[in-house]
């Protein structure tokens, strides 16, 4: 709490309680910035790297590096835990490795990168192994032989944004093993590479993956971005999304692997690569098997044959059920249109309905007298909320009498 002030107090030694005040603020914001710089390491040569060997650099855990002035070295880099590397100017190449082997090395450890131009023409920039968060942020490689790899142990997250790659000569990131994040935004490719794979997940697992705003450019026979089919590489009940990317740049191939359908995956504005929808479209035409009527006023699955219209993110059977195989929940209008009429002579008012989970939805009973000589067409609108293994189905009742009903053709849509 403040001090009271006595008024009656001399004013000197008001000043001089101020003064010693001041002072001891002073003392504390110099030993802070010790602290801080005591773990900030400016780096002008090569010679400033306190930990080297013949063949490596360390940087060590808790610190970080400053590159102050343009460096050459064919010294890979081994980063431990809790490193930073910047050169607070991400336009200006910084640091050169001209080794063969890859630049940075770092298993279970915490990095940051950012805010550096870097050359590493002759190797991999990246060999990362086992759990840690990588950020790369705000940064450029000159030219590379590829990314790297990066192999997870469960708890592996990148999280880049606002990197250039000018120039590969061989391949892009390449993921095995199991990870927590995969984040990337507004990362540039080139590559002279004909079997470069700008993205390739492989067999890897994610817990979440979000991709947004990549620039890829190949030649022909590369791809920009591989994963493994069925959406085996993202776990149960998570979507993985892609936005707004350019993964077709000269003769590159955007997608491989897997679909825009597979239902972990939801792409969306992408060039090469269709938008994810969760669509459908099943049908028949021509039938003749009737409709069996056996009580009044009892809803009973249409009878025929259905056929595939085209689906995405469902699956559907011959007899009509169709069932969603998302792993979010929305809402969607679902239509339905048959014509239909009664298998022998007399006119008989029928209702059409659509059942969701083998339920009636009593309000979407559409009522039509029907006869045996002219067909009927029955249209049926209806916008349900839809979750995985939600199935949907056609009913019919005849609320006159028990003759059978033919529904001749039908559609039933979700768009």
């Amino acid at each position: 709490m403040p001090r009271e002030i006595n008024r009656n107090e001399p004013l000197v030694d008001l000043k001089g309680r101020a003064t010693q005040y001041m002072q001891s603020v002073i003392l504390d914001i110099d030993r802070r910035i010790g602290l801080v710089a005591n773990n900030v390491k400016i780096i002008n040569s090569l010679s400033d790297f306190e930990y080297q060997t013949a063949t490596t650099i360390t940087l060590k855990s808790g610190y970080t590096y400053i590159i102050g002035a343009f460096m050459s070295t064919g010294k890979r880099f081994i980063v431990e835990n809790g490193v930073g590397l910047t050169s607070g100017n991400g336009f200006t190449l910084s640091l050169e490795y001209t080794g063969t082997l890859p630049m940075f090395t770092s298993s279970n450890a915490n990095w940051l990168i950012e805010y550096i131009t870097i050359n590493c023409p002759n190797a991999d920039i990246f060999d990362v192994s086992g759990n840690g968060i990588h950020i790369f942020n705000t940064a450029a490689v000159v030219a590379a032989k590829k990314i790297g790899t990066f192999n997870g142990s469960g708890q592996l997250s990148v999280n880049w944004e606002n990197v250039n790659f000018i120039s590969l000569t061989e391949s892009g990131m390449l993921f095995t093993g199991t990870f927590n994040v995969l984040s990337i935004s507004r990362m540039t490719q080139v590559t002279s590479g004909s079997t470069h794979i700008g993205i390739d997940l492989d067999s890897a697992v994610f817990s979440t993956i979000e991709l947004e705003n990549l620039e890829l450019f190949g030649v022909l026979g590369s791809y920009g971005l591989k994963i493994a089919a069925n959406s085996a590489n993202i776990v149960n009940n998570v979507i993985g999304t892609v936005q707004s990317t350019n993964m077709q740049r000269g003769s590159m191939v955007a997608l491989t692997g897997g679909t825009s359908k597979d239902v972990r995956w939801e792409f969306l504005g992408n060039t090469g690569i269709s938008d994810t929808l969760e669509d459908a479209l099943i049908y028949f035409r021509n039938n003749v098997t009737n409709t069996v009527i056996t009580t009044i006023n009892t809803p009973v699955l249409v009878a025929g044959t259905w056929l595939d219209g085209g689906r995405s993110k469902f699956s559907f059977t011959s007899a009509g059920t169709l069932t969603s195989l998302s792993q979010r929940t929305y809402t969607a209008p679902i239509d339905v249109s048959l014509t239909c009429r009664m298998a022998s002579a007399g006119n008989c008012d029928v209702t059409v309905y659509l059942a969701k989970n083998g339920s009636i939805i009593t309000a979407t009973g559409l009522k039509q007298e029907v006869s045996s000589s002219v067909s009927k067409s029955i249209p049926l609108i209806w916008q349900p909320e839809f979750s995985e293994d939600d199935y949907f189905q056609v009913f019919i009742e005849n609320n006159t009498s028990t003759v059978d009903i033919l529904v001749e053709q039908i559609t039933l849509r979700v768009r």
